[in-house]
This record gives C-alpha cells, structure tokens and sequence, in this order.
C-alpha cells in the first residue's frame, strides 16, 4: 500500500500514519521531531525530547509482533540509545496500553525489546512509556521505581485519544473543514 503525504501542524509527513502519530504525541504531550537526522542509511521518524531521547520508528503493522522484523534495521544504523517502534493500532496487554515495542536500555549497553506501557506519572501528571518487564521511569520528570508515582492508564483513554489523533489528520474537502 502506498503512503499517503499528510500536512499536520504545518509539518508534511511522508505518510498519514506518521502524522496520526505526531497528533497522538501532543495529545500526550510529548515534544517530537520529525525525521530529525539521517543515521547510516536510515532517517528516523521521530524523536521524542525526553531525557534521554527516544527514537521513534512508525511501521503499519496492526499486530505487536509485527513490529520484530524491523529491529535489526534500526540496531544497525548505529543508534545507541532507546527505541519505540510503533504500529498502526494501539495494542493491549492485561489492560494496559500498549503503544509499541520499546527497546529500553540494560547491563553493558544492550536493549531489550518488551512492550511499551503507556502510564502517568503521579509526581508531574504527564504520560510516559516504561517496557513491560524492566524498572520504569517518567520520561519527563525523572521519577523512577522506588517514588511510587505511577499510575495506570486505562485502555477507553487512550482510545480516545488515538480517535482524537485520527481526526486530527484526517483529509477533508476544503468545503467541508470550513463547516467544522
């Protein structure tokens, strides 16, 4: 399927699922930058401005695993630092939301893919990621496992939101989005 260009807060995007997810990452609040650089024959999608930064890959795949085969790509183009590879759907994990896979950071420099839970973090009120299985940060504020700031998220929320980011970028006859 061929993408389809989409202009988003007057920024063109190479395809409309990367701006549903530029949309998504302001509802969540979250600073981006689209194709901010060109790594070894690979230009990111996005990087998210936490600390550190997140590189973001946007992929149209509707199941998580999905998501694997496209790994490798990005561990070669010589980033070193975390990845969140997102799909064309919000997934779910025992009923949390589950925004793609994030290969987080462990012992000696190596990443773990797991899936990226979307949480609030009770000290600042912002959303952030943590992987499934490893210690979880807010990406924004700093707060980390032992503040017991975390807050699950519910999936009808995020739903929501990811509805309010399609709307956001979705085509409509000049006609029409003035009658809006």
């Amino acid at each position: 399927m061929k993408a389809i260009e989409t202009q988003y807060n007057n920024q063109l995007f190479r395809s409309r699922l990367e701006a549903k997810w530029a949309a998504m990452f302001d509802l969540l609040g979250w600073e981006w930058f689209y194709e901010p650089f060109d790594l070894d024959g690979y230009i990111p999608d996005f990087i998210l401005g936490f600390n550190p930064p997140l590189l973001v890959e946007v992929k149209p795949e509707l199941d998580i695993r999905g998501l694997e085969k496209h790994i490798l790509k990005i561990e070669r183009s010589g980033w070193d630092k975390e990845i969140l590879i997102v799909g064309a759907v919000i997934f779910e994990s025992y009923d949390d939301p589950v925004l793609g896979l994030l290969g987080e950071l462990f012992v000696e420099d190596t990443r773990d893919f797991g899936s990226g839970i979307l949480f609030k973090c009770n000290k600042c009120k912002s959303y952030s990621i943590r992987h499934e299985t490893m210690s979880w940060k807010c990406r924004k504020s700093g707060c980390y496992d032992g503040d017991g700031h975390l807050e699950q998220v519910d999936l009808e929320t995020i739903e929501k939101l990811w509805k309010q980011a399609y709307k956001n970028t979705r085509w409509l006859p000049k006609n029409m989005e003035r009658q809006l």
